[in-house]
């Protein structure tokens, strides 16, 4: 996972640049992968209670994503120059090809991590974002399932390996 200043060095790389850019990664910090990018609607936004749906992937389950004050910030913003259409997409339109359509998406998270001096850091990759929020969200609460559910991550083992969290006793 990333650590806070890590998190914040991103969130400066991608204020005031392409729009695409700082939603992406305030739907990465509401535990979005880059499977899920391509298909958050407008729909799916709820700024009022400050969460997205979150469609799931083949790796997580459909959840609820908490988004951060930042992220809130961000979508609003995004929003703001979007339609009333609730299908519109908020990140990338790949059309038919899913494929093309993560591969623009890793790659907006990507020009994030590179712009912020992170894209050649070791383990940092574009799930890093996620499980930075399911190590805060473990750390608040202490509790391995609560973050579990919040990353739609079916398996406690799985959840722990993702946040970086030991809990062998030898741990």
């Amino acid at each position: 996972p990333l650590v806070d200043d890590e998190v914040e060095l991103c969130r400066a790389s991608v204020v005031g640049g392409a729009l695409a850019a700082g939603t992406a990664w305030a739907l990465c910090e509401a535990t979005a992968r880059t499977g899920e990018l391509p298909l958050v609607r407008r729909g799916d936004v709820d700024l009022e209670h400050a969460r997205v749906r979150l469609a799931g992937t083949a790796r997580t389950l459909p959840r609820w994503g908490e988004l951060t004050e930042w992220g809130t910030a961000q979508l609003a913003r995004r929003l703001s120059g979007l339609g009333t259409d609730r299908e519109q997409c908020l990140v990338v339109v790949g059309g038919r090809d899913a494929a093309l359509a993560q591969s623009t998406a890793v790659g907006l998270i990507g020009q994030t991590l590179r712009r912020a001096g992170l894209r050649g850091a070791p383990g940092v990759k574009p799930s890093s974002v996620a499980a930075w929020m399911g190590r805060r969200v473990f750390d608040e609460t202490g509790r391995i399932d609560v973050a579990a559910r919040r990353l739609g991550l079916r398996s406690l083992d799985r959840t722990a390996r993702f946040i970086g969290w030991d809990w062998s006793p030898d741990g």
